[in-house]
């Protein structure tokens, strides 16, 4: 993304002033902004579903599904979105290996 197009999406968007985010505003400030308007994006299209899903099941005799309305990419299970996370046996291995080393150390 160009600075310009994340100076339109920061200041018109999110509402930040001009000047604070061209002179104080830092890096990890610009993240938090894009993540809380992607949220706050998910939001109004889950209504939208929501409402579209309610419309659709009085008119339909089988049980439907808010995915069957439409599916959205957070509907797949991205585990991002669900705020887990997953390590392997051989990072845990890795990050026991270094705290024994640290622990060795002290």
């Amino acid at each position: 993304m160009s600075i310009s197009a994340l100076y339109a999406v920061i200041v018109v968007q999110c509402g930040i002033a001009p000047d604070y985010f061209l002179d104080r505003m830092q890096w990890y400030e610009v993240d938090a902004c894009l993540e809380g308007l992607r949220l706050s994006e998910r939001a109004g299209w889950e209504q939208t579903r929501y409402i579209c899903y309610v419309t659709a099941q009085v008119q339909s005799r089988r049980k439907l599904k808010l995915s069957d309305v439409i599916e959205f990419e957070w509907d797949r299970g991205d585990s991002r979105d669900r705020g887990e996370t997953a390590i392997s046996s051989e990072e845990v291995a890795r990050l026991k290996e270094k705290a024994a080393r640290i622990a060795a150390k002290l």
